[in-house]
Order: structure tokens, then sequence, then C-alpha cells
């Protein structure tokens, strides 16, 4: 499937295999269907490198790649919450269905502590490493997101492994908190009224996620 769309992308641009990326990782509901569209954004992202792709290029495709780990690290770790409670049954209503284990979801246990970690950050963390590097036109690396992440666990600043161009936007988003939790519930409601139809046009992987389910369960 990766190669697939990696020969599509070869006789048409690079923008239009994004675009079909993001729309298929908005649309995905299974985990299964997440990780394939994981593997093809590396596989894409690969290709653009080899035909000399601008770096903003590489790092929107980077950019699927890591929302869609992020989407699978939380998925993961409800799966490994539910091993210590009831499973739940199957439709005998007598035998047990355990949870998935990596094996049966095809990934290494390296990833999954990575991926798991990438879905902890804070949301306002996250995209803000985002920004500070697509901004600066570095390289945006699965590897200096995980950097970042493990910083932020241990007390440290997310934004202190980001360009310092990170730190306006984080204090800009800390700002807006601020301000909502000050303000009375007129004043937010005339704010979401206001706002509404932003939201309802963003990307479905900016808004809420919806839980993916695992083939077969």
């Amino acid at each position: 499937m990766a190669q697939d769309l990696v020969s599509a992308a070869s006789g048409a641009s690079l923008t239009e295999a994004m675009s079909h990326l993001r729309t298929e990782l908005e649309r995905a509901v299974k985990f299964d269907s997440v990780k394939a569209i994981r593997d093809q954004a590396e596989a894409l992202r690969s290709y653009a490198k080899s035909i000399g792709a601008a770096q903003s290029a590489l790092n929107s495709i980077a950019e699927i790649k890591l929302r869609a780990e992020r989407r699978m690290g939380r998925e993961i770790a409800s799966f490994t919450l539910n091993v210590g409670g009831r499973p739940p049954k199957t439709g005998d209503g007598v035998s047990p269905v355990p949870p998935p284990t990596l094996s049966e979801l095809g990934i290494h246990k390296k990833w999954s502590q990575r991926w798991q970690t990438l879905a902890r950050m804070p949301a306002a963390e996250f995209e803000t490493y985002l920004i500070g590097i697509k901004r600066s036109g570095e390289e945006l690396t699965a590897a200096g997101l995980y950097r970042a992440a493990v910083k932020l666990e241990k007390g440290g600043a997310a934004a202190a492994d980001a360009p310092s161009n990170c730190v306006p936007v984080r204090r800009q988003l800390r700002a807006l908190e601020r301000a909502w939790l000050r303000a009375s519930d007129g004043a937010r409601r005339a704010f979401i009224e206001k706002h509404l139809a932003d939201l309802a046009g963003r990307p479905a992987y900016e808004r809420n996620v919806v839980p993916l389910t695992v083939a077969g369960r």
C-alpha cells in the first residue's frame, strides 16, 4: 500500500499525495488503518527526500506521520490500562477477549513506548513544537519530538529542544488558556459562537480524535 502511494506520487504532485494522507488520517477509525497511514507517510517522506523536495514539504509529511504515531500511542496506552481490569466478553458471553498484543498489532516494543510518550505530551506543547520547527525551516523528526516529550515529563520545557521561535508561540497559548479560565460564561459562549465556523472547518486530527478500533476485535 505504501509503495502504491509512492508510485502515485511520482505521477502527481507531493501536495496531492499529502492531501490524500491527511484526508485518510481524518477518516481513519481503525488502529491498523492509522498504522498503514503512518507507514505510507514514512515511505512518501523517503521518496520526497530522494527527489530533493524542499524541507517544508518533508516536514509536512513528517507531521502526518507524527500525528498518526501520537494517535496510536494513545490507543496502545488504553490497551495497556485494560489488562488489569475485567476483560470484555465475546458474543458467546463466556470466553474473555484479551487485549491485543504488540505482536498482533505489528509494533515493536520500542516504538510502542515512544508513541505512548508522544501521546502523553500536552496538546499545546505538541502543537507548539511542530509550529516552531516548521517556522524555523529545520528538519522535523520523530527523535527530536521524542526528546522534547521526555524532557517535558522530567519537568523541563519541551520548547527548550525546539528553535527559539517556539517560545513566543508557547507563551501565547498559555496566555489564551489563562484568559479562558478567567472569562465569564457569557464571554466564553460569545467566543465559541464567533469561532464555531472556523472550528468546524478544521481537520479532524486538530479536533477530537475518534477512538480507534482494532480489526477483528
